[in-house]
């Protein structure tokens, strides 16, 4: 049985990765190889993060699939809304 509070939690996880600009200027300042460009490409891709995150913490490649799906339709939904957002004061 999948555990819900920890599905969400997976995906805040996921979402604040993805989202924190701190993380993502820290990887611009990577070595341009196979390996740096990796890692880069797992945080930075909220669907590729959350398919390995949701299939290594539950066990199951259906449930990465599935929160790798969720992250699609997100990313085409409410995610043009949020990045027209500016917070900046």
């Amino acid at each position: 049985m999948i555990d819900y509070i920890l599905l969400i939690k997976t995906i805040l996880i996921v979402y604040t990765i993805t989202r924190f600009e701190p993380l993502q200027w820290m990887l611009e300042f990577l070595p341009d190889n196979l390996i740096f460009n990796t890692i880069k490409l797992l945080l930075s891709c909220s669907k590729c993060l959350s398919l390995y995150l949701g299939s290594i913490i539950f066990m199951d490649l259906y449930v990465g699939m599935a929160l790798s799906f969720f992250f699609t339709i997100f990313e085409k939904t409410i995610g043009k809304w949020l990045s027209r957002i500016d917070l900046r004061f």
